[in-house]
């Protein structure tokens, strides 16, 4: 009996933990083909969660923050490129 009770309730809850990671990668796909760059972008206009969706929120910063950690490694390899040629 318990068991089955486990598999109900699992099954009653999965489908709530799938759409937490959907948020989450709809929000970091949906940054990537805006070429969001500027966190306040993932906002909404009075400063609140895009879809009141914390995870789609969270999403689109993680892309943004991704984004300026390899533009940053990026402008250091090359100016590490260009001290090298001096």
């Amino acid at each position: 009996m318990k068991a089955l009770l486990g598999a109900i309730v699992f099954g009653l809850l999965f489908p709530f933990c799938a759409m937490a990671g959907e948020g989450f990668d709809a929000g970091y796909n949906w940054a990537e083909r805006k070429g969001i760059d500027d966190p306040d972008d993932c906002y909404n206009r009075s400063g609140g969660y895009i879809n009141n969706s914390r995870s789609f929120t969270e999403g689109c910063l993680a892309y943004v923050h991704e984004e300026a950690a390899s533009n940053e490694d990026t402008e250091r390899d090359s100016e590490d490129e260009d001290d090298n040629n001096d």
